[in-house]
């Protein structure tokens, strides 16, 4: 009895315990959706010239894998226009339609150039994402052999983090201009019964956006005083 006592206290223990390091993970990820370069394209990627004559009209890929953005998402994307008139970059900025990135699944392919193309699009910010959900319970998680408890005790925690990295690339010939990163991260805790594998992603998803938004326009102004 005592044993069985024990372990179940070491299972608790272990589920109480959030991931170490789980970033470090999330940039791995990144790092795997990006196709292998050869010898001779790193030949031909030095040969490129910036072409671009701001204020140009710039296009947003869909992020990388099946997800879409959302209308919440969409609507904060559109939001960085402003400033980035402003800074003389940008005279217009589309989101992607899923509909026309069809199969594009890594961030580097020419598949977000040729859509940003057809919109008749000068360059094309491409945005590569991982977005991941640390899930382990507090001591209030043993009230869920309750019913009452797994509606109404906030045993369960869901940390969520997102991460984008983008590139403002060239739409004729695939020249890189910029690259900026933003980072979201929220923490919720719930009932059993509310507590789901994605809790708080779509919320960690938007800030990440937000974080990108700043840097983006940053990374414009930057490259514009330095043209």
């Amino acid at each position: 009895m005592k044993k069985f006592v024990l372990a179940i206290a070491f299972i608790f223990l272990a589920a109480c315990s959030p991931t170490k390091n789980i970033k470090t993970g999330m940039y791995a990820k990144l790092s795997s959706q990006k196709p292998q370069i050869t010898v001779d394209s790193v030949k031909e990627i030095g040969k490129l010239k910036p072409q671009i004559n701001p204020p140009i009209k710039i296009a947003v890929a869909q992020p990388t894998g099946n997800e879409e953005w959302s209308s919440e998402e969409i609507h904060e994307i559109e939001s960085w226009l402003p400033e980035l008139k402003v800074a003389g970059l940008a005279s217009d900025l589309v989101v992607i339609p899923r509909s026309l990135q069809q199969g594009c699944f890594y961030v580097t392919s020419d598949c977000p150039r040729t859509a940003a193309a057809q919109l008749q699009a000068d360059a094309v910010i491409t945005i590569g994402q991982s977005v991941i959900t640390d899930r382990y319970l507090n001591p209030l998680s043993l009230l869920n052999l309750t019913l009452i408890g797994m509606w109404v005790a906030p045993g369960h925690h869901r940390d969520s983090y997102a991460i984008y990295e983008a590139a403002l690339v060239d739409t004729k010939n695939g020249y890189i201009y910029s690259i900026a990163r933003g980072e979201g991260e929220i923490s919720k805790i719930r009932p059993f019964m509310y507590a789901d594998y994605d809790t708080g992603q779509s919320e960690a998803r938007l800030l990440a956006l937000k974080s990108l938004g700043k840097q983006v326009i940053k990374k414009a102004n930057e490259f514009l005083k330095a043209k």
